[in-house]
């Protein structure tokens, strides 16, 4: 019994070849034992190793000089704005504040209007002055708004919560 599995050498099959020299070393004598050891290994790597000489029969083209250096430049350029991407951003030159806002956004949230995020903001504190205008801190518009919830609720300082819940003083 070999210390390998027929799916971890259809692994080594399809990552490596069927090319001895190129499987890995410290699994190269498991997997000569198993294809000694195993009638289904030996079967396996008989289609492999045809579909193998049918791809070594293909010439690869080498890319020309251009075509490398274009991707070549092309990954730099990526990769710098990956790495900055605040860099690209233009500030100035004519374009204005409402520009280099969009552009900030875009940068934030790609594919979004720079007027969602902000109209979101101004939604918030809308609503956050509605409430804040609406549940005054004067006595008289606690009782307001207690009479508003029919009389039924108290509404606690600081204080009265600490001794009622907690039974601390202040």
């Amino acid at each position: 019994m070999t210390d390998m599995a027929i799916e971890r050498f259809r692994e080594i099959l399809s990552a490596y070849g069927c090319k001895e020299q190129n499987w890995p070393a410290a699994e190269r004598k498991k997997a000569n034992d198993f294809i000694t050891a195993d009638e289904n290994a030996r079967k396996l790597l008989e289609e492999m190793n045809s579909l193998d000489s049918i791809l070594d029969l293909n010439d690869i083209a080498q890319p020309s000089n251009d075509l490398r250096s274009a991707i070549l430049s092309d990954a730099v350029e990526i990769l710098a704005v990956q790495k900055h991407p605040m860099r690209n951003m233009q500030w100035g030159e004519g374009r204005g504040l409402w520009s280099f806002i969009q552009t900030f956004m875009n940068e934030l949230l790609p594919g979004t209007p720079a007027w969602q995020p902000v109209m979101m903001l101004f939604v918030v504190a809308m609503l956050g002055v509605s409430i804040g205008g609406y549940v005054n801190r004067h006595p008289e518009g606690d009782k307001e708004l207690i009479a508003a919830f029919g009389g039924d609720y108290e509404i606690m300082d600081g204080e009265d919560y600490l001794q009622t819940f907690i039974g601390e003083d202040a």
